[in-house]
C-alpha cells in the first residue's frame, strides 16, 4: 500500500514516520446499536481488549520497536500472545488478526488505535470522574497496596463462607466487589475507594473497556499471586497499567472521544492548516465557557462577593 500516515485517536493530529506512540488493539463492542440522537459512550462501538503498549510508528500503519509495558503479562494471558507477535502476524498475513474471545462475544477482528505518547502521558497524570472528583494519579499509585490487602482479605472471607471447605484460595477473586463492599469497612469510612477498583468491574464508568479484558486482567493478577513465590512487584506493576487505563478511559469519555481505529487516508499538509483553523475557534470557545462560569459563580455567590 505504501508510506501512509496515521491519526492520533484523542488530537487527530498525524501520527508520521518515528513518532511516539501509545498503542491498543481494540474488539468490536457487541452492542446492540447505538442511540439515534448520539447518546452513546466512548466505547459504544469499540472496546480495548488491551492495555497498552509502546512503539514508533513505522509509516505503513503498524509500530516497530514495540515495548509491551507493565501490562505485558496481562496482555499475553487476554490474547493468549504478545502485542509484538499479533503485529508481526498482521503484517504477514495482511489481514486483520482475529481472536476467538468465545461465550457471547465469540470471534472478533482485532483492530489497532494509536495515539501520540505525549498525550498519552497528559491524558494518564489525572482525570475528573462523572461525580465531580478529582483523581490524581501519582497518588493513587501509592493506594494500590493498600487495594491488593483490602481484595485478599475479602476473597479470604467470600471463600470461607461461601465455597466448599478445601476449595483452593484465589487472592484477587473479589476485586470487582470492591466498590460496592470498600465503605462496609470501618477502617474505610469517609475514605475513597482506590480507582484502580474501577478496572475490575464488568461494566467501567465510560464503558471503553472490554469486558474480556477486565475479567482477564483479574485473573492474570490471580494466578501472579497464586505462585510459590509471588512478586508484589510485578503485581503492583500489572495494577498500574490497569490504573492509567482507567483514568486514560475515563479521559477518553471526558473528551467526547470514541474507541475506534482512526482513517489514514487525508492530506498531512491540509490536516496540518485546518487543525490550526480549528484550534482558534476552540481556544474561542474554551474562553466564553470560562467566562460564562465565572459570571455563574458570581450570581451564586450573591452581593457579599
Amino acid at each position: 500500500m505504501g508510506c501512509f500516515n496515521q491519526t492520533c485517536a484523542v488530537s487527530h493530529m498525524p501520527i508520521v514516520a518515528g513518532d511516539q506512540v501509545a498503542c491498543f488493539l481494540l474488539a468490536d463492542a457487541k452492542r446492540e446499536g447505538t442511540d439515534f440522537e448520539g447518546f452513546v459512550g466512548s466505547g459504544a462501538v469499540w472496546q480495548t481488549l488491551s492495555l497498552p503498549f509502546f512503539g514508533v510508528y513505522d509509516d505503513y500503519g503498524s509500530v516497530k520497536d514495540v515495548e509491551e509495558g507493565t501490562g505485558g503479562p496481562i496482555n499475553r494471558a487476554v490474547l493468549g500472545k504478545t502485542a509484538a507477535e499479533i503485529l508481526k502476524q498482521a503484517r504477514e498475513t495482511r489481514k486483520p488478526p482475529r481472536l476467538n474471545l468465545r461465550g457471547y462475544w465469540g470471534e472478533t477482528d482485532l483492530r489497532l488505535m494509536m495515539v501520540h505518547s505525549q498525550v498519552w502521558q497528559l491524558l494518564t497524570s489525572e482525570c475528573r470522574t462523572p461525580r465531580g472528583d478529582e483523581i490524581i494519579t501519582h497518588d493513587e499509585e501509592g493506594r494500590m497496596l493498600e487495594f491488593l490487602d483490602f481484595v485478599r482479605k475479602q476473597s479470604e472471607e467470600y471463600a470461607r463462607k461461601m465455597l466448599p471447605e478445601g476449595t483452593r484460595f484465589r487472592p484477587f477473586d473479589q476485586a470487582h466487589e470492591a466498590l460496592h463492599t470498600w465503605k462496609l469497612d470501618k477502617k474505610n469510612k469517609g475514605i475513597s475507594v482506590p480507582y484502580v477498583a474501577r478496572f475490575f468491574e464488568p461494566m467501567g464508568e465510560s464503558g471503553g473497556i472490554h469486558p474480556v479484558l477486565r475479567m482477564g486482567a483479574k485473573a492474570a493478577i490471580n494466578k501472579m499471586l497464586e505462585g510459590t513465590h509471588p512478586c508484589t512487584v510485578s503485581v503492583m506493576e500489572a495494577l498500574e497499567s490497569c490504573l492509567y487505563t482507567q483514568v486514560f478511559d475515563t479521559n477518553m469519555a471526558n473528551l467526547r472521544r470514541m474507541w475506534a481505529p482512526q482513517p489514514g487516508l487525508g492530506s498531512q499538509d491540509t490536516s496540518y492548516e485546518m487543525h490550526k483553523t480549528l484550534s482558534g475557534w476552540v481556544t474561542y470557545k474554551c474562553a466564553v465557557a470560562r467566562v460564562h462560569e465565572e459570571f455563574d459563580d458570581m450570581v451564586e455567590a450573591g452581593p457579599e462577593a
